[in-house]
Formats: structure tokens, C-alpha cells, sequence
């Protein structure tokens, strides 16, 4: 060839003109021990398998037949069990949000962080509070004595 480049080599089992379609019979000899040395156990491995599938299927057979009632409750215990975790995780996740929904109502005031915040939202709160409880108990005051009142109309 020109060029300089390298003529590829073939194996000696093969010819120019025939490509793949002869081998040597020593080549297939080769090949069959290698298919035999990896199928064999692979077939053994195979049927030991399906025999103990099917003695351990005769075996246990009987004892579905028996236990099938008794495994069918412990069935609906365990479904239950595994409902009682699945709310608990809710129920855990809800206070953890609840907890974060405190921190940040009471800690995005201007009362210096989350104590501070809470006193002074609670002085409020408490202010309304008793305003109220103070107007609603003169409204129960004046309805016993038999006068009619604004502030019983405005609860």
C-alpha cells in the first residue's frame, strides 16, 4: 500500500476471500468445553431451584389451608399499624408547622426577638382583651336589671 500505512493481519484460522464461515476444528472443540464449563452448573443451579420451589410449595400448602384465617387478621393488624405510623407523621409534621407558625408570629416583631416580640404582642393582645371582657360584663350587667344594651348587640 502507499502511503506507509500498515496492512492488517488476519488470524491464521481465517482466509482473505472467506471471512468468518470457516474455523478450525480446534476452534470449535474451544468453544464447546467453554459453553459446557458455564451452562452446565447455570442448568444445575437451574433444576435444584425448581425442585425445592415445588417440595417447599407442597410443604406449605397445607399450612396456608390452615393459618389462612389466622393470616388474614394479622394482615388487617399489620395495615392498621402501618396507618397509626402514617398519621403519627402527620401529626408530627402539623406541629412542626404549628411551631414554626408560633416562632414567626411572635418573633417578627420589633420587641427584640422572639421574647421580647411575644411580651409585647401578649401586653397587647391582653389590653383588647380585658377591654372586652369589661364591656361584655357591663352588657350582662344592664340585661339583668332589665335594660337593653349596645354592646350585647355588638357580640
Amino acid at each position: 500500500m502507499e502511503g506507509g500505512g500498515k496492512q492488517q493481519q488476519l488470524p491464521a484460522s481465517f482466509s482473505e476471500g472467506e471471512g468468518l464461515t470457516k474455523m478450525s476444528p480446534k476452534t470449535v472443540v474451544y468453544a464447546s468445553v467453554t459453553s459446557i464449563a458455564i451452562a452446565g452448573p447455570l442448568l444445575a443451579m437451574m433444576g435444584f431451584t425448581l425442585s425445592a420451589t415445588v417440595i417447599l410449595l407442597l410443604i406449605s400448602s397445607p399450612l396456608l389451608l390452615l393459618f389462612g384465617p389466622l393470616l388474614f387478621f394479622v394482615g388487617l393488624l399489620f395495615a392498621a399499624a402501618l396507618a397509626g405510623f402514617a398519621v403519627s407523621a402527620a401529626l408530627c409534621l402539623a406541629g412542626m408547622f404549628a411551631f414554626r407558625w408560633v416562632y414567626k408570629s411572635f418573633g417578627s416583631g420589633d420587641g427584640g426577638g422572639l421574647v421580647g416580640g411575644m411580651v409585647e404582642k401578649v401586653k397587647e393582645e391582653g389590653k383588647d382583651w380585658a377591654g372586652f371582657l369589661r364591656n361584655k360584663a357591663r352588657a350582662i350587667g344592664s340585661v339583668a336589671d332589665g335594660e337593653e344594651s349596645r354592646g350585647l348587640q355588638d357580640c
